[in-house]
């Protein structure tokens, strides 16, 4: 587990990621995520292509971000020290939205911690659901 500013993501995370493995990758943050998936691709020289089999793993061995692959959320909980409990209320936050590879898996990992969380299917969904959280905690 990692916490980083955006601008460690193309430089230490993809980087050492192990090749053909960065789909796997799951992105717990806040900000629009097809905009920082664009971005670390940018950084990186990596581009989605279709050279991408169907469980995310890259033909050719390199790391390429697919949007529509890697695992991305929008969180509406918050851990307020290291090792510390998750804080969220499920009765009035909204639900945590999450996409991608490995969605149910972090799905069942905040529903035992107390957490809403939504499953949604295309990455456009949650970019709305980001757009709205940034309105919301503005």
């Amino acid at each position: 587990n990692l916490c980083l500013p955006f601008h460690f993501i193309p430089s230490t995370v993809i980087a050492t990621t192990v090749n053909g493995r960065v789909n796997d990758l799951v992105f717990v943050t806040n900000g629009i995520p097809s905009d920082y998936v664009a971005r670390a691709s940018a950084s990186t020289s990596l581009s989605s292509n279709s050279n991408v089999d169907e469980d995310g793993f890259s033909r050719d061995n390199d790391n390429i971000l697919d949007p529509n692959v890697i695992t991305t959320s929008v969180p509406h909980f918050g851990v307020l020290s290291v090792g510390g409990h998750i804080v969220s209320d499920p009765s009035c936050s909204p639900p945590t939205i999450i996409h991608g590879k490995h969605a149910h898996i972090l799905s069942d990992i905040l529903s035992r911690n107390g957490v809403r969380n939504e499953i949604v299917s295309t990455v456009s969904e949650v970019d709305a659901a980001a757009i709205r959280k940034l309105l919301w905690v503005s």
